[in-house]
């Protein structure tokens, strides 16, 4: 920090002013960095460690859910199996045969759908990564080009799509995307000085990311990480929602030669998928901290 010098960050904020300013005086001088913090203490340490053990949790319990999931619930989840009685294990009342034994059908794979999944992820992030290096990059040199692109983008969108509304005879949504046209431009056109501030305040940012690479990597392998860890619950708590069992359901009153009754006469399926307790509470966890990894990373 002192090495900082004012030409960048004081030439955006005297130039708005009107005013010359001196680009030899330096912003903080050596040991004086204000409120600035070369070494920061680390803050929600426990907070820190708690999530880390529900992360844990989720991994751990979910690679358990998905080994001793039901492996017949492709077969289940076909249309018309729960409607057949034959295929509820028999109840006190009495609603049919026991569960019979079922062939097993193709389930998700989940190494070829890695394998195959996992070359569009790479090539994503690669082109991601080129195109965030080449907006650093338009941003750093062209600041104000680049805003003002922007700008025009954002008012000949709704103007194309009040056009071709107007042409195909759509009265109202025409007029109402020609009128967000036109208070988008009535609004960046009063506030032209401000965007021209904004977009010195761009140029000073990228400026600043292209000249500390390591920020970007860690950023870029941040948003890795949470991928794969948003990914890999999402598809541990698919899992945990075969972990159950076939139940006759509840609803079924009578069983007739068209199938099971409720107690009004209409046709319910006269078998229920029901899950374990245990897949339920894992399901509650896995999904919160899904959250807590995206807002976190």
């Amino acid at each position: 920090f002192s090495q900082i010098h004012s030409t960048p960050v004081l030439s955006v904020v005297v130039m708005a002013g009107g005013d010359e300013y001196d680009d030899t005086e330096p912003l903080a001088g050596d040991g004086d960095l204000g409120v600035f913090k070369v070494h920061r203490e680390a803050m929600d340490r426990p907070w820190a460690v708690l999530y880390l053990v529900f992360l844990a949790f989720a991994v751990i319990g979910g690679i358990w859910t998905a080994q001793h999931r039901n492996r017949d619930f492709f077969d289940i989840a076909k249309a018309g199996y729960l409607d057949d009685s034959r295929h509820c294990p028999k109840p006190a009342a009495g609603l049919g045969a026991a569960l019979q034994e079922q062939q097993h059908s193709a389930t998700l794979d989940i190494g070829n759908f890695t394998k195959h999944a996992g070359k569009w992820l790479i090539a994503s992030a690669a082109g991601s990564l080129l195109v965030g290096v080449a907006f650093l990059q338009l941003f750093k040199h062209a600041a104000g080009v680049m805003t003002r692109a922007t700008i025009i983008a954002q008012i000949c969108i709704p103007l194309v799509a009040g056009v071709g509304g107007l042409a195909a005879g759509q009265m109202g949504p025409g007029f109402m995307a020609l009128g967000m046209a036109g208070l988008g431009a009535l609004t960046f056109y009063l506030w032209r000085n401000e965007i021209a501030l904004c977009a010195k305040l761009l140029g000073l940012s990228a400026s600043a990311l292209v000249d500390n690479p390591g920020l970007i990597v860690f950023v870029i392998v941040a948003q890795v990480i949470n991928a794969f860890l948003t990914i890999g619950l999402l598809i541990l708590t698919m899992f945990s929602y075969e972990h159950g069992s076939v139940v006759p359901n509840q609803g079924v009153v009578r069983e007739s030669h068209h199938g099971c009754l409720d107690g009004q006469g209409q046709p319910v399926p006269c078998c229920a998928w029901q899950q374990t307790g245990w897949s339920k509470f894992y399901m509650s966890i896995a999904v919160r901290i899904r959250g807590m990894s995206g807002v976190s990373l």
